[in-house]
């Protein structure tokens, strides 16, 4: 069993202190640095908003291996600018055996203590004042419909610390999206609309605050409008989740959903009164937004 082998010791922030976690030995099992981990911390430490850290060290057979501290520790050690008066909580811990050691790391890695992708993008919201009191159901949608912007299908590759600085980084837009579609409207709150709505507000914010609220409203009278033509497939088509899972005449893959929802835009845009289809082959490439 592992136990505390001191009292926690609360100690400033330093480049010697910094080094010595990054220079520890890591525990075993250890995983591999988080580009988007490192990005959060970087977003917290430029903003003024970051205030300390714990770092762990676990003794086996008189090696401290570090238990806590991977990157913070990497970040303060390479950063260049002047160090933020900030304290670190240091805790030093006796193991028994190597499985004692592992287990202690395991108190602090994030997947073995069940702290969810949603439990991310709502961290990362609480450091915008612009999304920090968004629904994280909303988070979630909004979180994962940029990352498909971006990624597409490889969205699914990329961690939750990576979509959730994508939160902060678009906060103007996941503010709009939730003002204009926060509710139990089910069709609107999908990763594929909210991705299509997002490289569409990207292009022009003004003109998808119109485009996507007739979509949402159905306020043309035209029902074969682009808009309206769009609600009406939105609010009809089931998302087909399982891949290789046989398509049906009313499911449709996420990504055919965006690139449909695209074309509607892209046939507004263009001034196009009435659409009679929204076809798209799953081999094409992703439309450019007009």
């Amino acid at each position: 069993m592992w136990k505390l082998a001191k009292e926690p010791e609360i100690v400033k922030l330093s480049k010697s202190l910094a080094k010595e976690f990054v220079d520890m030995m890591a525990c075993p099992g250890d995983r591999g640095f988080k580009p988007g981990l490192m990005e959060v911390i970087d977003y917290a430490v430029k903003t003024g908003q970051f205030r300390s850290a714990t770092w762990a060290i676990g003794i086996l057979n008189g090696v401290k291996y570090r238990g806590n501290g991977k990157h913070t520790s990497r970040y303060f050690y390479d950063m260049t600018d002047p160090l933020p008066d900030a304290r670190i909580t240091v805790e030093t811990y006796n193991c028994d055996t190597l499985k004692d050691l592992t287990d202690l790391y395991r108190t602090f890695d994030n997947i073995k203590t069940g702290k969810s992708a949603n439990d991310v993008y709502q961290s990362c919201a609480a450091s915008c004042s612009d999304i920090c009191d968004i629904h994280r159901g909303m988070l979630t949608t909004c979180a994962s419909g940029i990352a498909f912007a971006y990624w597409e299908d490889r969205s699914q590759s990329h961690t939750a610390e990576e979509k959730g600085m994508l939160l902060v980084e678009n906060s103007k837009f996941v503010a709009w999206f939730n003002t204009n579609f926060a509710g139990n409207v089910k069709w609107m709150l999908r990763q594929s609309t909210c991705a299509a709505a997002y490289l569409t507000w990207k292009r022009s914010p003004a003109a998808a605050d119109d485009f996507w609220k007739q979509v949402f409203t159905g306020s043309q009278p035209n029902p074969n409008s682009p808009s309206r033509f769009l609600q009406r497939y939105l609010m009809t088509t089931v998302l087909r989740r399982a891949y290789g899972k046989e398509k049906t005449k009313k499911d449709e893959s996420v990504r055919g959903m965006f690139c449909k929802s695209l074309l509607a835009w892209n046939a507004w845009r263009s001034g196009r009164e009435t659409i009679e289809s929204l076809r798209f082959m799953p081999g094409n490439p992703t439309p450019d937004v007009k």
